[in-house]
């Protein structure tokens, strides 16, 4: 399976983007990430490229993905989180945007993982590509 994060909206503070099912032309989630700075460990979002992701698990981050092969990066999950207050590089699914504390946020993550793990299935990896918009 491929998907596409396409990216819609880049700030200094937020990167936003729709998650989409490049066969089937089909939008399946929003994401959010953090501003781009120059692929910088913990506080970037990672660079635009073609990489494999796979089902992770770990006491902080049960049952979520792993985004692998990022170069001079590891451990770039997509998790359940809202502002860029919740990720270290990480990709945060949701179905919609809003805000919170009066920041940019997406709403419904957990739910919105739950959908790509039944989309792709909780065990099954896939291609991601990054672009943007």
């Amino acid at each position: 399976m491929r998907l596409q994060l396409k990216r819609i909206s880049k700030s200094k503070y937020v990167t936003l983007g729709v998650l989409i099912d490049v066969e089937e032309g089909l939008p399946l989630m929003l994401t959010l990430e953090l501003p781009w700075l120059a692929n910088q460990r913990r506080i970037s979002c990672i660079p635009e490229g073609v990489y494999w992701v796979e089902p992770y698990s770990s006491a902080k981050f049960p049952r979520c993905f792993e985004v692998c092969d990022v170069p001079g990066r590891d451990n770039i999950l997509i998790h359940p989180g809202n502002t860029v207050n919740d990720v270290l590089g990480c990709i945060c699914p949701g179905t919609n945007y809003g805000t919170l504390n009066e920041e940019p946020a997406v709403l419904q993550s957990r739910l919105a993982l739950g959908v790509l793990k039944d989309y792709v299935g909780e065990r099954s990896g896939f291609t991601l590509e990054i672009a943007s918009g």
